[in-house]
């Protein structure tokens, strides 16, 4: 009877590793899945802004390619080297 109850035990155990190792298996899929919604619908608005040709869009535009001018002549004084960020904002028209 005693080796009934540890053979239970035992089989109790594994099944609640295996329900464990399946919910993470579960989760982990469900995350990427999420992931891969949110870089779809992101990069969705990103070209659908990119065809904006209004007047309000090219300006915002204009704002912040001088913006970008002024931190990189400020970097340039100061001796900073960061990321080349014209060429970040370039990439996403």
């Amino acid at each position: 009877m005693a080796e009934k109850k540890v053979t239970n035990v035992e089989s109790g155990v594994r099944d609640v590793l295996n329900a464990g190792l399946g919910l993470f298996q579960t989760v982990s899929a469900k995350v990427e899945n999420v992931q891969k919604d949110i870089l779809s619908s992101f990069n969705s608005l990103v070209s659908r802004g990119a065809s904006d040709k209004s007047e309000l869009a090219q300006k915002l535009r204009g704002g912040l390619d001088k913006g970008l001018t002024v931190v990189k002549e400020v970097e340039t004084k100061l001796g900073i080297k960061t990321q080349n960020t014209a060429a970040v904002s370039n990439s996403k028209r």
